[in-house]
Formats: structure tokens, C-alpha cells, sequence
């Protein structure tokens, strides 16, 4: 898959001479097929725990390390925190005990937050483990937690600016808190309706948009997931079909996945603009789990029974262990003035191995995906250089200023979905190749793709070649050309055996990438379509390659 990350979607209602109303909605590569990232486990990815036959519940991580909490000897409370470095090894056990650690975050400094609802309390700690503050009781008033929670670890969430959520299982609620703990508000009564929960709130998540999502309910048939905004107010309310006995995990990346737990070894991303899941993610054993965290790499980590195992975000092309972080943008706000037809655009980019990376931003009208409600925003009013395009530094907040009415002149239209995609100094597409060595009846050797060339992987360059103003493509209603100068590039490439006849300057039929845009794509990224002989002899043997066809690619023999 492309390295490109398409990670985030917000939509802008055009309202007139009304500030516009925003919707966050994250629309990660792994649900929508959009973007280039996945994630595989690897066995030997895991933390290095100093006790392996204690049980373990919740963790949290932040720049300044793990922190995992430890149950007791009868399994049934968490009431010790293990601090781990980002590499995985142990560090110390922190002095400080609990009666049951109900649910572990922490914030942008590395402070953790722990909620013990064995004593209703949330108590917060600088990254060392020293005391800094606490706050909370039992009870059913204002600022109080029901001590009749259930099972939970992910019970605690902190957002960008340090407000402090917690589900008030007991209670039925969710309650916001200041970040020196100052009661602020609390949404959610007991009932089926949207908005309310039927016995209580399962577990809590902040997203990077600055919404909250809810779990609703540890009853098996009935989990509903649901988004509120950072005021209370109901957003969506998704269907039923999410987690399992609690929820035991529910964190969400720096680019807007959530991952709830399942049952056992089986876990689903879900977008935090949709709160819908299209895809599971298995361990390869069933192990009981309880709690994850991602970390500022966006990789997985699962406390699973007696240990802790990493799932490690990975390009979707790669098999082997990732060597490079995956760049995380994500659409931070979306905001008009009145009178203004000026949109401003926030967003963030995280990478933790390239300084610097090259960004677009596109948009799609009426929520759609199709090259006919694509949007390429070309017109801004400030500067963009630093902020979009070449040079834009990792781990900064940006902001540019579109001029819709220059670029959709009479346009009249409800919403506008905006995205923003990021490549770091990786090819377009990114390949793993294994090479198989010559034999008896074969002078060289063959370097194949391990997977063929999806067509996930060919929507995301076009849109990436689309949206950074490539001379070689160009929109056509809902299909994307070649150029003249898109032709001449293909001019004697080989043909892929792959993709629809089309006309010679057409890249993607609105449907599929043609033959042509195969060839375009191989050219590209400097290698060629794999011939039938080659498949069959990457098919054969101890190889035994099965997953490849027509579509996989070859580097030719230098």
C-alpha cells in the first residue's frame, strides 16, 4: 500500500452568516481502504515483564514510557502499576498501590491518570510515579463515582487539553472534569434512547478531534458505541455489535482509530467519524485480554492475561518487521466565520522518524468518495509554504486558509468532507519484495512482490498524484486521465496482463485503474508487471507463494 496517510475526514456544513457547524469524522486507511497502513502482530514484540506468572489489567503510554497495571495475586483487582521504557523493558514498579485500578491514561506530558473505583478516586502522577494531585468519592452527586462499577479498564480518558473524562459505570453518566479536577459536567441518564446508557458506560475515549466516545453497556447483545461532542451533546450513536465484557479495550491512535476488543483474540478497527467497523484484526491465540494503548508510533499494544503483545503498524505491502514509522496526519477543526466564504483547515501530523514530510489536502463534496466530488483546493488566502506541500515539519499543528468561492465559484452544496494525506521520503506505492534464487532451470534470480498490486493501493497514488498538482494526471468527471505528458511517460513500459481496456489516456475508470494506469503505476515506483511464467515460479516449490497473480510486480534484473 501507498505510504501516503489518509487518515482523517471532517465535515463543514456551509451555514449562511452562521459560524459553520463541524462534524469530526476520522476516516482511517484500514476501514475505508484510503491510506497505507495496517497492522500485523509479531511475536517477538513484547514487553519484557519482570513477573510472568501474575495476571496483568489496563496500560497507558505516552512519550515518556508504558505503564501497565498489575492485579493481585487472586486475579481479581489491579492494584500495582509496572512503568515500562518505549522500548519494553522494565523499568520499576511504582510504590504507590490501589484497591482496583479501573482504568490508566495519561496526558501530552507523560502525567498518567488512574481511576481506582475500588475508593471512587482519580488520582494523577507525574511520569516517575510521584503523587500530584487526586480528586473524587463515592456517591451519586456531582464530582462522585458510583463504587459499583463493573468490569473496566478504560474507564479514564484525557483530551488534548487536559479535561479529564470518566465513565461513571454505576452512575450511568459520563462526567468531564478540569485538568486541576473541578467538576465541569456530566452527560447520560440510564434508558435505551441515544444518548442515554442502558446500565452505564463501559469504557470512555477522547478522540484527536475533540469528541468523546462511549461504549455503551457490558451486555453482549446490546453494545452500542457513541460519540459526543466535548460538551455533552449527542453526535451519533452507532449500531450494536462492539466489544465484549466491559469493553477491556478501547483506545484510540493519535490519528483517529479506535480499537475495541472483541472476544479473545480478535479486536476491530473503528473510524472515530463513523464509530462502524469494517475489519478484525486476530491474535493468533486466544488469550483473555484486558486493556490496550497505542503508542506515539501507532502501534498496538495489548495486555493480554500475563503479558503484554504489540501489534506493529506496518505498510500494507510489507510482511517483514517495519523499520519507519507511518506518518499520522489527522484533521484537527474546520471553522468559518460569518460572512466569510474564507474555511479554515487545522490539522496535525505526527511522524517519529522523518522530520519532514510532504502533505496535501483534498476534499470531497456531500460526504462522497468518487473523482466526480473530488475537490482539489488550490486558492488560499494566507501562507502555505511550511504548512502544506514540501517541507512540512512532523509533530507541528497547522493551519491554512481556503478560498472555497474562488475554487467552487456558484457552487451551492451541503457538506464538504476534507482530508489531509501525508507521504514521508518513501516511493508512492510501497513494495516488499522477496527474491527467489536461480535454479537449475532459471540463470536469475527473481525479485516478486510478496502480495499483488491492489487497487486500494492505485486509488490512493492517483488521489495523491491529484491532490499534489501532477503534470501527468488530470480529473475527467469521474475518471482520471493521463496527460500528454502522462502518455509519453508510459510510452514503451510493459503492459500489465491486468486492469480494463480503455482508451490510451485513461488512468482509472471510476471503477478500476486500467491497463495503463498498471503501467503508469510500475513505472512509477521502478518496477515492472510480473509476466505468467514468473507467477508460476514464485508459486512452486518451498515458496510457495500462493497470493500472487497477474497483478503482482517484479524489479528488473539490474
Amino acid at each position: 500500500m501507498t505510504p501516503l496517510s489518509n487518515v482523517t475526514d471532517m465535515r463543514l456544513r456551509f451555514l449562511p452568516r452562521m459560524l459553520a457547524v463541524l462534524l469530526c469524522a476520522a476516516l482511517v486507511p484500514v476501514v475505508f481502504g484510503e491510506g497505507q497502513d495496517n497492522w500485523e502482530r509479531y511475536s517477538q514484540k513484547k514487553l519484557a515483564v519482570p513477573d510472568t506468572t501474575a495476571l496483568r489489567k489496563c496500560i497507558t503510554i505516552s512519550k515518556n514510557g508504558i505503564y501497565v497495571g498489575k492485579m493481585n495475586p487472586a486475579g481479581n483487582a489491579a492494584v500495582s502499576i509496572e512503568q515500562y521504557s518505549l522500548a519494553g523493558a522494565f523499568v520499576k514498579n511504582w510504590t504507590p498501590t490501589f484497591t482496583n485500578i479501573g482504568g490508566l491514561t495519561s496526558d501530552v506530558e507523560g502525567n498518567v491518570y488512574v481511576f481506582d473505583q475500588g475508593v471512587s478516586k482519580v488520582l494523577i502522577y507525574d511520569p516517575a510515579g510521584t503523587a500530584v494531585r487526586n480528586f473524587g468519592s463515592a456517591g451519586a452527586a456531582d464530582g462522585q463515582f458510583s463504587a459499583a462499577s463493573g468490569f473496566m479498564v478504560q474507564a479514564i480518558a484525557v483530551d488534548a487539553d487536559k479535561n479529564i473524562y470518566i465513565a461513571d459505570y454505576g452512575n450511568n453518566r459520563v462526567q468531564k472534569f478540569s485538568p486541576t479536577g473541578v467538576f465541569q459536567l456530566k452527560f447520560g441518564i440510564k434508558g435505551d434512547l441515544p444518548g442515554q446508557f442502558r446500565d452505564g458506560p463501559a469504557a470512555v475515549a477522547a478522540t484527536p478531534e475533540g469528541t468523546v466516545i462511549t461504549c455503551d453497556s457490558p451486555n453482549e447483545d446490546w453494545y452500542h458505541l457513541s460519540i459526543f461532542s466535548a460538551s455533552g451533546k449527542l453526535m451519533k450513536r452507532g449500531s450494536r455489535g462492539f466489544g465484549w465484557g466491559g469493553n477491556r479495550s478501547f483506545p484510540v491512535s493519535s490519528d483517529g482509530v479506535l480499537m475495541v476488543w472483541y472476544h479473545n483474540a480478535l479486536f476491530s478497527f473503528v473510524s472515530t467519524a463513523t464509530i462502524e467497523s469494517t475489519q478484525g484484526v486476530p491474535f493468533p491465540d486466544s488469550v483473555e485480554t484486558r486493556g490496550g494503548a497505542f503508542d506515539p508510533a501507532g502501534n498496538f499494544w495489548a495486555v493480554r492475561d500475563k503479558q503484554v503483545d504489540c501489534l506493529l503498524r506496518r505498510m500494507r505491502f510489507e510482511s517483514h518487521r517495519p523499520t519507519k514509522a507511518v506518518p499520522q496526519p489527522v484533521v484537527s477543526k474546520i471553522s468559518q466565520l460569518p460572512g466569510s466564504k474564507i474555511v479554515d483547515i487545522d490539522y496535525k501530523v505526527a511522524d517519529s522518524d522523518t522530520p519532514s514530510l510532504t502533505t496535501a489536502l483534498v476534499a470531497f463534496t456531500d460526504g462522497g468518495k468518487s473523482w466526480q466530488q473530488l475537490v482539489i483546493p488550490k486558492t488560499f488566502t494566507g501562507a502555505t509554504s511550511g504548512r502544506l506541500g514540501a517541507g512540512v515539519l512532523a509533530g507541528g499543528t497547522y493551519r491554512v486558509n481556503w478560498d472555497a468561492a474562488v475554487d467552487l465559484p456558484g457552487k451551492n452544496f451541503a457538506t464538504l468532507s476534507f482530508r489531509i494525506l501525508a507521504k514521508d521520503e518513501r516511493p508512492e506505492i510501497g513494495v516488499h519484495y522477496v527474491t527467489i534464487p536461480a535454479d537449475s532451470t532459471n540463470a536469475a534470480p527473481l525479485k516478486i512482490s510478496i502480495k499483488q498490486m491492489q487497487e486500494d493501493d492505485l486509488w490512493d497514488l492517483w488521489l495523491w498524484l491529484l491532490a499534489t498538482g501532477d503534470s501527468r494526471v488530470a480529473l475527467a468527471g469521474n475518471t482520471v486521465a493521463l496527460t500528454a505528458a502522462g502518455q509519453a511517460y508510459i510510452a514503451g513500459a510493459p503492459a500489465p496482463t491486468a486492469g480494463p481496456s480503455a482508451p490510451a489516456n485513461l488512468a482509472h475508470n471510476g471503477s478500476s485503474s486500467t491497463v495503463q494506469g498498471r503501467a503508469f503505476a510500475c513505472k512509477l515506483i521502478g518496477c515492472r508487471p510480473a509476466t505468467a511464467a514468473e507467477v508460476t515460479r514464485a508459486r512452486a516449490g518451498r515458496y510457495n507463494l500462493i497470493g500472487l497473480d497477474h497483478n503482482s510486480v517484479v524489479l528488473p534484473n539490474p
